[in-house]
């Protein structure tokens, strides 16, 4: 990584020299030399150490430096487990379809608390953020063991000063020991999902494998499903990986253990997810429906991201350029949270394949009526627009959990520079305009939903 990190820096030093003697050449030959800024993609984690990359050059109007990007394969793998519905931690909980809430409490495990790990807890920590009939958030536990545990502790608990023992245990302690088995005897009766990120394939598959077969021995049928994640680092493993992960799901069909491997090359490594920035695309979509915008959704992304936006925070908060910066950025992940967890959303409203078209054309009508400003769905049955409701109320969980996440934490009155925010209080504490903003997010996500729906049945005709 500092290789990477050195190289790319070289890289612009030699760069900037060229671009020095190609315009001054340019200049006399009155050539006009304002072309696009060169990028260079750089593998290395996207840490507080170096996002100041990313989040830097994306607004460096010095056309004399080049655009730098984080490519992050830890942050890539989570990435893919967010996009597919059978990853989602919704399918690992008793939902009541009728009103989007979550009848059982959802427990995980991590195995191996590195940069894929630690990715791991943060998707799981906000997907796995429902309410349940009190409409107050379930209850949310997290084990993760790593041997190394000492030297990652501090600096997790110093980033997330909100999220405590009660959610996220951290256990130092071999794989092999008995300490280890021990806590999965204790929790292997509610465990949920579990993910491995051992970076040693074969150890990983070896543990998945014991996994599988110790919960389909001790955990009842009744219980809601296991998911077990283990990621694939070599591809030179994934055929065999994959013929064991099988044959292990083929022979239980029907059971409520289920085993996958994620993180591989070829899946996370492609021009969608690296290049074009998939993700980015579609947030910036998300964004466009949600500000009921007829522009292009570049254009609307760039008002309210771009480089005067930055300004305009710098000018109002008084606060620094590094700052506001990251503020924008801050927004910035929440299209695309917004954008990604869609899934989670519709699954937790039933939206099922019998009744998907004509049910979702019935909700488009609901919140294609609904004042921006409001929270009430006019025209529409109780029932429903209680479900509508309860989706907001999901939405503000997942809201308040990315926060956490990030580092912030509640205070009466927001600060970007200390991370205080707010908002960060139940959704019933909040006034109407604020519950609103949590309404967008859902009624974006059927408007969305219906818009797709409605592409793919032109594209048939």
């Amino acid at each position: 990584e500092t290789n990477n990190i050195l190289g790319a820096l070289n890289l612009q030093r030699d760069w900037r020299i060229q671009e020095k003697i190609k315009n001054q050449s340019d200049a006399n030959l009155n050539v006009d030399s304002n072309e696009s800024k060169v990028c260079a993609y750089i593998h290395a984690r996207k840490d507080s150490n170096n996002e100041i990359f990313d989040h830097y050059s994306q607004y460096d109007a010095n056309t004399k430096r080049m655009k730098f990007k984080l490519v992050d394969s830890a942050y890539l793998s989570v990435e893919q487990l967010k996009k597919n519905d059978r990853t989602l931690p919704v399918n690992c909980v008793v939902v009541d379809r009728e009103t989007g809430t979550v009848n059982s409490p959802f427990t995980a495990l991590i195995i191996g608390f590195g940069g894929t790990g630690q990715e791991a807890f943060k998707f799981l920590y906000e997907y796995a953020a429902f309410i349940g009939s009190d409409m107050q958030r379930t209850p949310f536990r997290c084990y993760a063991i790593d041997e190394n545990m000492d030297n990652i502790a501090g600096l997790v608990r110093a980033k997330m000063p909100a999220i405590h023992e009660d959610e996220l245990e951290l256990i130092k302690t071999k794989v092999d020991s008995e300490l280890f088995w021990q806590t999965i005897s204790n929790i292997i009766n509610h465990l949920n999902y579990v993910v491995i990120t051992l970076n040693d394939d074969l150890v990983g598959l070896s543990y998945a494998v014991n996994l599988f077969k110790y919960a389909l021995k001790y955990r009842s049928a009744e219980y809601p499903m296991l998911k077990i994640m283990i990621r694939c680092y070599d591809r030179n493993n994934e055929i065999r990986m994959r013929e064991v992960i099988d044959n292990l799901n083929n022979s239980t069909d029907g059971s409520n253990v289920d085993i996958q491997i994620f993180g591989e090359d070829d899946q996370i490594y492609t021009y969608n997810s690296i290049v074009s920035d998939g993700v980015l695309t579609e947030a910036k979509e998300f964004n466009r429906v949600y500000e009921n915008s007829e522009i292009n959704a570049d254009e609307q992304w760039e008002e309210n991201f771009g480089k005067d936006e930055i300004k305009r925070i710098m000018d109002k908060k008084k606060v620094s350029r590094y700052h506001a910066v990251y503020d924008v950025n801050r927004r910035i992940a929440q299209n695309c949270s917004n954008s990604l967890h869609g899934n989670t959303k519709m699954l937790l409203m039933g939206f099922g394949e019998t009744d998907f078209a004509e049910r979702l054309e019935i909700y488009y009508g609901y919140v294609s009526k609904r004042e921006t400003n409001k929270t009430s769905y006019n025209n529409c049955p109780e029932n429903d627009a209680q479900l509508l409701r309860n989706m907001a109320i999901v939405e503000h969980e997942r809201w308040i959990a990315s926060h956490k996440l990030m580092g912030y934490v509640y205070a009466s009155k927001t600060d970007i520079v200390r991370k205080h925010h707010e908002c960060m209080r139940p959704f019933a504490e909040l006034d109407e305009e604020t519950q609103s903003y949590d309404c967008n997010v859902v009624d974006t996500t059927i408007k969305l939903a219906y818009q797709k729906m409605q592409e793919k049945n032109n594209n048939s005709l």
